[in-house]
């Protein structure tokens, strides 16, 4: 016969032991337990801890799980914004190069405005292979805010660029100038086609979500 002894303050409660024999239960709150004929009793206590345990551990498991989903988008944005970065220096060797045969038979003056148009010129190849790779980051990257990722483009631009410079003699404050607009022009047309890119695709979920809307309310 099996009984069950409750958790509250029982002072008058029976026993069923194993001999058949019934006693009196008094005294403070007792924890619940059962017993079986056989003398064998199982506490409730380290049932009920055993299933918080394991309550515990199915939290922390969902906790890292969530964790992991939501780094697997950065880290998917982040190798886009890397492997758009290495296409566009293989692009920059074919935009350099017809770029490079407009800019031939160029003479430039010794004015401010000259050598910003010259930094300008000799980096359209570099400027135009990183507005793509920021277009292409843009329109992949799944963030709320994708034009950030291709900052990333524009920052590896800036930091490791395809070009180096070397001078045999000291240069002057125009050939700094012209290597600063030479360095610094890439990175401005890769933010500003990002920046660009992420207005024209907001309008365009935007006016899609109209046209959605008219639809509906015209059923």
């Amino acid at each position: 016969m099996l009984a069950v002894r409750s958790g509250f303050h029982a002072p008058r409660q029976k026993k069923i032991d194993g001999g058949g024999h019934a006693k009196l239960l008094t005294g403070k709150e007792i924890a619940p337990t059962l017993c079986y004929p056989q003398g064998v009793t199982t506490s409730l206590h380290s049932r009920d801890s055993s299933l918080l345990v394991n309550q515990r551990a199915s939290i922390i498991n969902l906790g890292d799980t969530k964790t992991t989903q939501d780094a697997m988008p950065k880290i998917r944005n982040l190798l886009i914004s890397l492997g758009a970065f290495w296409l566009s220096l293989h692009l920059t060797v074919l935009f350099a190069w017809l770029f490079g045969k407009l800019n031939e038979r160029v003479i430039y003056g010794d004015s401010v405005f000259a050598a910003i148009a010259m930094g300008a010129m000799t980096s359209m190849g570099r400027a135009l292979a990183a507005s793509l790779a920021a277009v292409l980051v843009t329109l992949v990257a799944v963030s709320p805010k994708p034009q950030r990722w291709a900052y990333i483009v524009a920052l590896l631009y800036l930091v490791a660029p395809p070009v180096r410079y070397h001078w045999h003699v000291p240069p002057t404050t125009w050939y700094r100038l012209w290597q600063g607009v030479d360095r610094a022009w890439p990175v401005v047309a890769c933010i500003l086609a990002a920046v660009i890119t992420a207005r024209l695709q907001q309008k365009i979920r935007e006016a899609k979500a109209e046209s959605e809307i008219g639809s509906v309310s015209k059923l």
